[in-house]
């Protein structure tokens, strides 16, 4: 019997987005994408994001265009700081591989204010007394 398990290396990750230490606005989504291949077959793809608190959610990746290249979308980067991504691959043999990047999530400031003035009412000439 051939013991096709012994020439299976495991999985390879390169992360292609978010590159290490990108900055977003608070409430934009984040596009999570890695190349992983396996010289036999994989598994799964998961991203284990942790939050600035310590919290970690678990999102699966999927390769919808049969490219290698595995996507999700992590919609909830609402918290400011910073936070970790890491990609994990499983092949078919229970191999792990394991990448990581980071990014930072910080206040958009560049949405201005909105000010209503509600005294004096229009029309009310305070030079006049």
């Amino acid at each position: 019997m051939f013991a096709w398990f012994t020439y299976d290396s495991a999985p390879s990750i390169t992360i292609l987005n978010p590159v290490a230490g990108t900055s977003f606005n608070s409430g934009d989504p984040v596009v999570i994408n890695a190349t992983v291949t396996d010289n036999i077959n994989l598994s799964a793809v998961w991203a284990n994001v942790t939050y600035p608190n310590g919290t970690i959610e678990q999102l699966t990746m999927l390769d919808s265009e049969g490219d290698d290249v595995y996507n999700v979308t992590f919609t909830n980067a609402v918290a400011l700081g910073n936070y970790l991504i890491l990609v994990i691959a499983n092949d078919s043999n229970n191999q792990l591989t394991t990448d990581s990047t980071n990014f930072t999530v910080l206040f958009d400031d560049s949405i201005a204010p909105i000010t209503t003035l509600n005294l004096p009412v229009d029309a009310y000439n305070s030079s006049s007394f």
